[in-house]
């Protein structure tokens, strides 16, 4: 099946952060290494904690999700979020929405 992205789910690899980190941030890193190595853009997701973003930043992760970034919000409420972090991902949504 093709895939446009690989995503580290937080049970795999962040969610025990706190106690695992050297071992973690080691499988974390490699993940993302071999998903760009294969022309894959990567989205890690639970991000609860500073010290994950900025180690998934120095890995150079394309994407992250969590409570950190965001608590869950309504659809119409996105595309405000989106534009809160420089991002215009949102675009297209407001585009196929007119």
């Amino acid at each position: 099946m093709p895939s446009s992205g690989h995503k580290l789910q937080q049970l795999f690899g962040f969610g025990y952060l706190k106690t695992k980190m050297l071992a973690l941030a080691i499988t974390a890193r490699s993940l993302i290494g071999m998903a760009h190595s294969m022309d894959l853009a990567v989205v890690a997701e639970g991000v609860e904690e500073t010290v994950q973003l900025e180690r998934l930043r120095e890995f150079k992760c394309n994407q992250m999700q969590g409570y950190l970034i965001s608590r869950p919000v309504p659809a119409e409420n996105i595309i405000e979020l989106s534009a809160q972090y420089g991002h215009d991902w949102a675009s297209g949504l407001r585009e196929s929405a007119c």
